[in-house]
């Protein structure tokens, strides 16, 4: 028999999924693998860089892993589980969602934020690479999963399309264009400000003011809309969406899929955005 110290080293390469399917092998196995040690050590980990997850007292680590595994969207080898960030980004949505209602602006987006459990591909560094056979095939899946093939004027139609469209960013522009997606150009003309500085490494930047903006236009919402939209993106909700998009690699892929005019009086836009640890999808619809 092999040393629990050392099984348990070596249970930490596997994938969650490896390591269910090895309960199999043995009753050793089996009883070592239903204990909180592995699992702890895997949620930290996860925790680390943003995760909020509650353990409930009567819920072990092993059953709160394999919960989160389970409900985790599949793509290819890697599981992405949705909404890690579930108490703050719950609130902010909930209150874009009302203020959507309160001043019309004749469009909607919506955000998708998941945690990649396990990554095994290495999209920010080859998801461009349409020549690499199984990131190709793992984009394919990407594009059935989040992509639109709605008429568009860059033709963006396929997941080679989008892979050949794809830009590497750095922290930076990632957090910008993240930042712009969270916080809608009518959002902050409601509130008449101008969006967030960030530094070169993407952080906000509170030591500059953020002046109201004015304008001459006739067509202004009156003062009392102004005061019923109040929730600008919270500093703390973007620190922490940062923590767990921008980690240490410092490489990110914008994948366009299938953005530009739909036709006249629409404009949209699907983005996916993908870091070493997370990965952010992004609907948009508006009037023009």
């Amino acid at each position: 028999m092999f040393p629990e110290l050392v099984l348990l080293e070596i249970f930490s390469y596997l994938s969650v999924e490896e390591v269910v399917l090895s309960r199999r092998v043995c009753k050793q196995w089996n009883t070592l693998i239903q204990s909180d040690n592995l699992w702890k050590k895997l949620l930290k980990k996860w925790k680390d860089i943003g995760l909020q997850v509650d353990t409930k007292p009567a819920c072990s680590a092993y059953q709160t892993v394999i919960k989160m595994w389970q409900s985790s969207k599949r793509i290819g080898k890697e599981r992405w589980y949705h909404d890690p960030l579930p108490r703050l980004w719950f609130d902010y949505e909930s209150s874009l969602r009302e203020e959507e209602s309160i001043l019309y602006h004749g469009g909607t987006s919506s955000n998708r934020i998941y945690l990649r459990l396990n990554p095994c591909y290495e999209f920010t560094t080859k998801g461009k690479d349409i020549q690499d056979e199984e990131i190709e095939s793992i984009c394919q899946l990407l594009w059935e999963e989040f992509g639109n093939n709605e008429e568009n004027p860059f033709n963006i139609k396929t997941h080679k399309d989008a892979m050949s469209h794809a830009q590497y960013v750095s922290r930076k522009e990632v957090m910008k264009d993240i930042l712009d997606h969270l916080e809608p150009y009518w959002l902050l003309d409601g509130l008449g400000l101008s969006s967030y500085s960030l530094d070169e490494d993407g952080n906000i930047d509170e030591n500059k003011s953020y002046e109201e903006k004015h304008s001459d236009e006739e067509d202004l919402e009156p003062p009392t809309w102004l005061s019923m939209i109040n929730h600008r993106l919270p500093v703390n909700l973007y620190r922490q969406l940062k923590a767990l998009f921008a980690d240490k690699s410092q490489h990110f892929i914008d994948f366009s899929m299938g953005d530009g005019c739909f036709n006249e009086n629409y404009q949209y836009g699907h983005f996916l955005y993908i870091s070493g640890t997370a990965a952010l999808y992004v609907v948009e619809y508006y009037d023009l």
